[in-house]
């Protein structure tokens, strides 16, 4: 069985359907009379729709990509701060506590003067508690010192970080200045 033939009427434009070839048909947009041709016809194809063009981009503002670049870098500048002083803070909370509690016994010069008291006292004599006072500073001093090594030292290392990572985040900013002065020239 072949296809239903379709075909515009002549009058109207209306497009028709079926029928033998050579055969009058009724048009089903104005009723006038209409001959089926042998062959089918094609509707003309609708006219293509327009393609959206994409929205015209403005020229580049190296200006502009310069200070966001400058924005974001000091952004992260500062959270990279934040994060080395925070972590610094946690770090060494106990031995400042410590250091902290030490110094409130005795001054800071006492402890840094402090010596282990040489020999021993016996208990009961004379010179216990003098020997006794002296052996609890030494011990407090050299818990101290061991705070402040741990303190400077922590210190020392989180700087070192700070300094590599802010060094890494120029590196980067410069890297990105050169592209946007690249492409200012292009432009």
């Amino acid at each position: 069985m072949s296809a239903p033939v379709r075909f515009p009427c002549p009058d109207c434009g209306a497009w028709q359907r079926g029928g033998r070839p050579g055969a009058v048909l009724a048009c089903a947009g104005c009723g006038s009379p209409v001959v089926v041709p042998a062959r089918s016809e094609q509707p003309p194809a609708p006219p293509p729709e327009p393609r959206p063009t994409a929205p015209e981009r403005p020229p580049f503002d190296a200006a502009h990509a310069r200070r966001k670049l400058f924005t974001t870098a000091s952004v992260v500048l500062a959270l990279v701060a934040v994060a080395h002083l925070g972590l610094y803070m946690l770090l060494t909370r106990d031995a400042r506590a410590s250091m902290a509690t030490l110094e409130a016994r005795h001054e800071a010069a006492e402890l840094e003067r402090a010596r282990e008291p040489s020999g021993e006292a016996l208990p009961g004599s004379p010179e216990y508690k003098a020997w006794r006072e002296a052996k609890a500073r030494w011990l407090d001093a050299e818990t101290w010192r061991s705070d402040r090594r741990q303190v400077a030292l922590l210190r020392g290392g989180i700087l070192v970080s700070f300094v590599v990572q802010v060094a890494i985040t120029v590196w980067i900013l410069l890297r990105l200045l050169g592209s946007v002065r690249r492409r200012a020239r292009r432009a």
